[in-house]
């Protein structure tokens, strides 16, 4: 999620309709989510460990209030490019990762993380994949603050300079684009998009940015920055 020119992701309650009913879709995608949890041959404990963070940092964030009393803040933890540079507030590198903007948001960053998880921690191992997963946090924030301060350099008028300053992006969704490229670079082959085409794997990143651009998407700084 990212937050431009005064634009705010609100709370949702979680299954909560607009008439107060269960949400049909949330619903649906917690029960995916399980479903998907219980095939799994072997629990991945890292990968369960880092979504139960995401999950209680969201869900019970009064829990985190004592150590961690500036995660209740999104603008004081969030992804800001100017904030970063000239304030050297590095800790939005890496805690902007754990803040998600509703349940939306939430289900479907996790439920794509475990399935990633699930087999990069086989691959990799449980304490590998763990640090993998945090320098990709840190490398994915770098490439996007380096990438909008070189356009205010180079290109002051452009909207991803303008996002230098008014940039204020959190969630996984970076990091996810990541660990995607590292997967389909582990397992080479062909990868389907609905059924009507296939593509290289080595290609697949691109091919899905580009149809999340289509499709309207609005992070597309920070999953670019996750490819690269």
């Amino acid at each position: 999620f990212t937050m431009v020119h005064g634009r705010r992701f609100g709370r949702r309650g979680l299954g909560r309709g607009g008439g107060g009913g269960l949400d049909p879709f949330v619903m649906m995608m917690l029960f995916q989510a399980f479903q998907r949890f219980q095939q799994m041959e072997r629990k991945p404990p890292a990968t369960m460990a880092l979504i139960a963070t995401n999950v209680l940092v969201y869900f019970a964030p009064g829990m985190l209030a004592d150590l961690l009393p500036v995660m209740q803040h999104t603008p004081a933890i969030c992804l800001n490019p100017v904030a970063v540079v000239e304030g050297w507030d590095l800790k939005r590198l890496l805690l902007s990762n754990f803040k998600h903007g509703d349940e939306y948001h939430l289900i479907i960053n996790m439920s794509s993380f475990l399935w990633k998880g699930y087999q990069l921690e086989h691959q990799m191992g449980s304490a590998a994949f763990v640090k993998a997963t945090f320098a990709l946090m840190i490398l994915t924030g770098l490439v996007a603050v380096a990438a909008t301060y070189l356009l205010t350099i180079l290109d002051p008028g452009s909207q991803f300079a303008r996002y230098y300053y008014s940039m204020c992006s959190f969630g996984f969704s970076g990091v996810l684009f990541a660990l995607k490229v590292i997967l389909f670079h582990t397992s080479p082959g062909n990868v389907s998009f609905f059924g009507f085409f296939t593509v290289p794997t080595k290609y697949a990143a691109w091919v899905e940015l580009g149809l999340m651009q289509l499709l309207g998407h609005s992070s597309l700084l920070m999953h670019l920055s996750g490819i690269l």
